[in-house]
């Protein structure tokens, strides 16, 4: 293609938007165009805001990274929304606003966000063009809007965007100085190597004709795609969660089939890992927009056209159209937007969720299901990544309500990524899940604090975890045994001590309203109507707490980023108990 008087190479992808456009009645696919219109409205009648130096610094000044990232963000949706539209419509208003952001974009001083380049003031080894996860984002965009759009384009617009990857992604890369360009996530088991190395992939296959150098960047890519799938455990668990799963899957597919697309070739030829890891969704998207919130997972925005290539390829099953809200997520990202487009296949909206027992062994998440309810547990160990202190803890979903609840991530702040503060915020500290506190002490960080069983046996699921707690404890065993049938969710946890006086508090965490009923009852309910109730077989005393605690910037069921401080409130259920013996129990049933 010749642009400005420079012949460049632009992979022109087959990906199409016909089968999307088709079923323009469709209300999901209404629904998305008009998120698409309303969004491109609405920058219309807005300047294109500037990414300020005096935002930029407050990450190394205050650790808050929301502020300089809200605008950030509104840049990357401003210019996936008009691409978007470009790409379905192609009118001339569109067009001309599509290359005004694409020109602001390379305008930036760092396409990685401050809290990737920590010391870059007091440091002159940390360089702007280091390659994070929105670096390698933005350029994986910019090549697939000159793949899908490039014809529509000025030519300036497009050599110039081609200069600027160049620059900040394929030198950095190919230079192949890992500490200097941030390339860490080459060798790295979570989903910054399946994001990055299938966005550097896409970048390549779309911008570089040479094959002996597009072979380098290739098989460094596909090697570090393939560190995510190892990140995996056998059974497919992603221990991040399913968002960080749905991040990592939306590039390691859009890559995978690009390769195919270009190249005739694959990442890896272990599909049944690959489809194991594939059907982990559908085992923690319940229905109803319900998620399990292990660890640092948030409420989950997933990709539709990603599951229809997932299900075309391995057949698996897909989570029910209710997670399916946006078509685009927070961070505006495009690779699984746009493939929802081009995958777009109307039968699989009728999925229906998964309502059979499941037992991830490896993993260690099981699910037991009874009637409308539904109970989900984990084992583990306390160094997973993105890591909550929170072995044992459990969910329990009554209909379309959950009960005992996760709170998830946090508000992302440096502070939240210091191991020696990161506990100390409830969503990562086991305060904040349905555990117990163990004479004083919660548990503790690390790999040598893990669950050394995790078994299932009937419509029961026992986890022994005395490991997570300190020696201080005096704990001997901790064993929880979680059972679920038509009376309600049973937990009966079991404890072992090396001395007789030991105190015991059991935390059960709600967002529902709770009050107790008599000295052994809890009422939880929902605008003054009652929807459970918690009741203690052994003697104690309850208490009831509110307790603030921090959520990430919008909800990932939200297509825009915020820069509010979003403080939420949980109430938390406290059975205190005191033992008297080596040897103790605590059972409650919830129903």
């Amino acid at each position: 293609m010749n642009k400005g008087g420079a012949e460049v190479y632009i992979y022109k992808t087959k990906l199409s938007n016909e089968t999307f456009l088709d079923n323009a009645k469709n209300t999901l696919v209404s629904k998305y165009i008009d998120e698409i219109n309303g969004a491109c409205n609405k920058f219309k009648n807005t300047a294109i805001s500037s990414l300020n130096f005096s935002k930029f610094r407050l990450y190394d000044e205050t650790g808050d990274r929301a502020v300089y990232q809200k605008d950030y963000f509104e840049h990357r949706r401003r210019l996936t929304m008009f691409m978007l539209r470009t790409w379905l419509f192609k009118e001339a208003d569109d067009i001309k606003e599509l290359e005004d952001i694409l020109w602001a974009v390379c305008d930036e001083y760092s396409w990685a966000l401050p809290a990737h380049l920590v010391g870059i003031f007091t440091n002159d080894n940390i360089l702007p063009n280091k390659v994070d996860l929105f670096a390698a984002e933005t350029a994986h965009t910019i090549a697939e809007t000159l793949s899908l759009c490039g014809e529509l384009i000025h030519p300036a617009v497009a050599k110039r965007c081609i200069n600027e990857i160049s620059k900040r992604i394929f030198e950095p890369f190919e230079s192949e100085d890992s500490e200097k360009y941030g390339l860490h996530w080459e060798k790295s088991q979570n989903n910054w190597a399946a994001v990055c190395g299938g966005a550097i992939g896409m970048t390549g296959l779309y911008l570089i004709a040479d094959g002996a150098r597009l072979r380098k960047i290739i098989n460094r890519s596909k090697s570090a795609c393939n560190n995510f799938l190892a990140s995996c455990a056998d059974d497919g668990v992603c221990m991040e969660g399913v968002s960080y799963w749905m991040y990592a899957m939306q590039y390691y597919v859009a890559f995978d089939c690009l390769l195919k697309e270009r190249l005739d070739e694959t990442i890896n030829s272990d599909e049944e890992k690959i489809k194991r890891i594939a059907l982990f969704p559908s085992v923690v998207c319940m229905s109803n927009n319900i998620t399990v919130k292990f660890s640092d997972c948030a409420d989950t925005h997933l990709f539709f056209g990603i599951f229809c290539k997932l299900h075309e390829q391995y057949g698996t099953q897909i989570p029910d159209k209710s997670y399916y809200t946006h078509l685009i997520d927070r961070c505006a990202r495009t690779a699984g937007a746009v493939r929802t487009i081009a995958w777009f296949n109307p039968k699989l909206l009728n999925s229906a969720p998964l309502k059979e027992d499941v037992f991830l062994g490896s993993g260690q998440i099981a699910t037991l299901h009874c009637d409308t309810m539904t109970a989900v547990i984990k084992g583990g160990h306390n160094n997973e990544p993105h890591n909550h202190n929170d072995i044992g803890s459990y969910m329990f979903i009554k209909g379309e309500r959950v009960i005992t609840d996760e709170l998830g991530a946090a508000k992302y702040t440096k502070a939240y990524f210091e191991p020696e503060k990161r506990y100390e915020f409830l969503n990562a500290s086991s305060r904040g899940h349905s555990l117990p506190t163990v004479n004083g002490y919660t548990q503790i960080p690390g790999a040598k604090a893990k669950a050394d069983r995790f078994e299932k046996n009937g419509n029961k699921i026992l986890v022994s975890f005395k490991d997570a707690y300190d020696k201080n404890s005096a704990l001997t065993s901790l064993v929880r045994n979680m059972s679920l049938n038509k009376d309600g969710l049973m937990i009966s946890d079991s404890f072992g001590f090396t001395s007789k006086a030991n105190k015991i508090c059991e935390r059960i965490i709600t967002k529902y309203d709770a009050e107790t009923e008599n000295e052994s009852s809890v009422i939880i309910s929902e605008n003054c109507n009652h929807i459970a109730s918690i009741k203690f077989l052994q003697k104690g005393r309850i208490n009831i707490l509110k307790e603030a605690y921090t959520v990430p910037n919008s909800s990932g069921k939200s297509d825009e980023y915020s820069s509010e401080n979003e403080l939420q409130y949980v109430n938390i259920i406290e059975f205190e108990y005191n033992a008297d013996s080596y040897n103790a129990e605590i059972t409650y049933i919830i129903k």
